[in-house]
């Protein structure tokens, strides 16, 4: 679980939810991983699920969907190279697409 995810009190965690959608290209973001984790999740003692509501969403329609604001979601980084936006990997061709459509 990620960091912050321990403030939570053990008995109050049910879930995790993942951010992948439809244009996600790696295993762990697909279904097939996704299922196998919320089946092994759901063995153990405290039976917590995975979630990934939005997996077969298109991120263009989830950003529009969200109506978030683009100053919040021009705050938002998706760069494999590093802390900050290269502007030519994947995750930063994806993010430029997703957040300005």
């Amino acid at each position: 679980m990620p960091p912050g995810a321990w403030l939570v009190p053990p008995e109050e965690r049910s879930s995790i939810v993942v951010g992948s959608v439809v244009t996600d290209n790696h295993a762990d973001g697909k279904a097939p991983f996704l299922d196998a984790v919320d089946r092994a999740l759901s063995i153990q003692k405290e039976a917590i699920s995975v979630r990934a509501c939005t997996r077969d969403t298109d991120p263009v329609d989830l950003s529009r969907w969200s109506s978030l604001p683009y100053e919040f979601l021009a705050l938002t980084l998706s760069c494999r190279s590093g802390p900050y936006s290269c502007g030519q990997c994947r995750g930063c061709e994806k993010r430029l697409v997703a957040v300005d459509g």
